[in-house]
Order: C-alpha cells, then sequence, then structure tokens
C-alpha cells in the first residue's frame, strides 16, 4: 500500500473525476481536516472529511484491490462516513463483505466544450439571504447552502423587478475540477427554463477556470437529469456505502 501525498498525486494514479473532486481534501486551503489518499495496485481511495456535508471515501479500480486497500487504510471511528463508487465497483466491493450499501443516485460529468451564450450573475455576498430564502422553500434538502465552508459562490437569475427566480452554486471545486449544487428555482417560475439558464451560465465558468465540471443528481429526478443532459452532462449510477471496519467494534 502505497500513500498518495497530494491531490496531484492523485491525479497521476487515476484519472476518475469523482477521486480527482474528493482529492481537493489533501491540498493546503481544505476549509476542514485534511485527507488522506493511497494506492494498491490499481485501486486508489481518498478520505475527504467534511466533503459535501459527509465523510467520504472515494474508491476506484478492480474490486480484489479496492476491497483490500479498504481493508488496510486506518480510517475513523467516529462520523458519518460514506464510501462511494461506481454502481458497478460498489455492489462487487459489498459482496467481499468490505462495505453495504446505503444508497444510489447519479454522478454527471461535462464531456467536451460546455454549450454557451447562457445568462445568469454572480451575487453578492449582502444579497446571500436571499439565496438562503430560495433555497429553503425550493430546495430544502440541497446539499450545500450559505455558509457551508464549500460554497464559494453563488450565480443566480432575476426578473426584471430584481427578484431572485434561480441560484446555483460553485462548491467543492477541485483545482481541476469544478462542482455545482445547490440549485433551486422558485416554485412559481418553473418550467421557463430558469434552472438551465442558471447552470448552463455556471457551467461555462467553471469550466473556463477548472477545465472540468462534475455534479451529483438525485436518481428520481429525470426533469434535473434532462437538464443537465441538455447542457453536455452524461449520467453514471453512483452508490454510497457504508464501511465494515468502521462498524466493527475497536
Amino acid at each position: 500500500m502505497e500513500q498518495l501525498e497530494t491531490a496531484h498525486d492523485v491525479a497521476a494514479a487515476t484519472s476518475e473525476p469523482m477521486l480527482i473532486w474528493a482529492a481537493q481534501a489533501l491540498e493546503d486551503d481544505y476549509p476542514h481536516e485534511a485527507g488522506s489518499a493511497w494506492r494498491l495496485d490499481d485501486a486508489v481511495v481518498v478520505y475527504a472529511p467534511g466533503l459535501n456535508r459527509n465523510d467520504r471515501l472515494v474508491f476506484t479500480g478492480g474490486p480484489e484491490a479496492v476491497a483490500a486497500l479498504l481493508g488496510r487504510v486506518p480510517l475513523p471511528r467516529e462520523g458519518k462516513l460514506r464510501a462511494l463508487g461506481t454502481t458497478e465497483s460498489a455492489r462487487e466491493v459489498a459482496a467481499r463483505g468490505v462495505t453495504r450499501e446505503v444508497g444510489t443516485f447519479g454522478w454527471m460529468d461535462l464531456v467536451g466544450e460546455p454549450v454557451r451564450g447562457w445568462s445568469a450573475e454572480w451575487l453578492p455576498k449582502p444579497e446571500i439571504d436571499e439565496v438562503a430564502a430560495l433555497l429553503a422553500s425550493a430546495n430544502p434538502s440541497a446539499y450545500v447552502v450559505p455558509g457551508d465552508p464549500g460554497a464559494r459562490r453563488w450565480a443566480g437569475v432575476r426578473d426584471a423587478s430584481g427578484a431572485l427566480l434561480s441560484v446555483a452554486a460553485d462548491c467543492w471545486p477541485a483545482r481541476e475540477l469544478g462542482f455545482i449544487g445547490g440549485v433551486a428555482t422558485h416554485r412559481r417560475h418553473r418550467g421557463r427554463g430558469l434552472s438551465r439558464q442558471v447552470c448552463g451560465w455556471l457551467t461555462e465558468r467553471l469550466y473556463d477556470e477548472h477545465g472540468a465540471v462534475s455534479l451529483m443528481v438525485d436518481r428520481d429526478n429525470p426533469a434535473a437529469i434532462a437538464l443537465y443532459t441538455r447542457l453536455g452532462f452524461t449520467y453514471r449510477s453512483v452508490t454510497a456505502a457504508t464501511v465494515a471496519a468502521v462498524e466493527r467494534p475497536a
């Protein structure tokens, strides 16, 4: 087992976007406890505390090597630790008794150049209370909200009167991968393409800054999946799991 010391080391070991995203926990400016990363054969595992509301253990590689690596890495025994991998890989690892599946959802990656020509704006900090109010009403289960240490900036669309109608967050970005979260549109203004407008505008800017963009989506939200697909993203099924090594008594 080899420890990977930096996000650059992780990127050299794997091109998997979920691992590139999680490896931000190895950067000096990461806003939570520092993370760790390891490699064994073709398996790579990144531990990212506090990433997008959870302590995450993101993995890729062959199931035998992943299972062996998860059984050897030092893991915390407190907190809500969630292992995350593609559904196919996660289920093969779970079959080896290392993890237990708890939920499946979608991870979407931008493929190629973004669709351009959208109109939105960055929202100044004094307007963040408006963002919080819109999220509380339109998307109360959002994984990122104003005040979250990973919420870097908020983009928004307003109507002619200045009312805030739709928002999305530039959140938890890795150096080589932007990430979108906190998408919400006022309930009375849905069906007008506002979410696509703000997400399209944000995707352009994150792509120009990072060179790649990803996001998570509920697998039972076909409207959102269709929206992101029209913006050039592709869907992959991913599965979150608990880790047997953490569940056992110390």
